[in-house]
């Protein structure tokens, strides 16, 4: 039969596995987030950039297309109070969403 100890030690190694393989995740998950900081620092004022210049050309862009003389653009002035009241709002959702996530970022971090 088995004795208790043999059963204890059995345990305790299985125990001691585990909490090696839980050390491991824990630390390949610091390499990881060490380089998604990294990379967040190089490109995060980059992609801002990028998303919210894309969002405002897009929306300037369509506002403008909507006093075109082509009949594809049909403008009404209903139209044109949705435009002018849409590039702000987009604007300032840009703007929370990169503030709260850089806030989420930094308290995880």
């Amino acid at each position: 039969m088995y004795s208790t100890d043999s059963i204890e030690n059995q345990t305790s190694n299985e125990h001691n596995l585990i909490y090696d393989e839980l050390k491991t995740i824990i630390m390949d998950h610091q390499v990881v987030m060490k380089k998604y900081e990294d990379f967040s620092t190089l490109f995060r004022r980059v992609m801002l950039f990028f998303v919210s210049s894309f969002t405002v050309i897009l929306l300037w862009f369509t506002f403008i297309m909507s006093f075109s003389n082509d009949d594809r653009f049909n403008t009404s002035d209903v139209i044109i109070i949705k435009m002018i009241c849409e590039i702000p709002s987009i604007l300032f959702q840009i703007y929370m969403m990169c503030y709260l996530f850089c806030n989420i970022n930094d308290q995880v971090i």
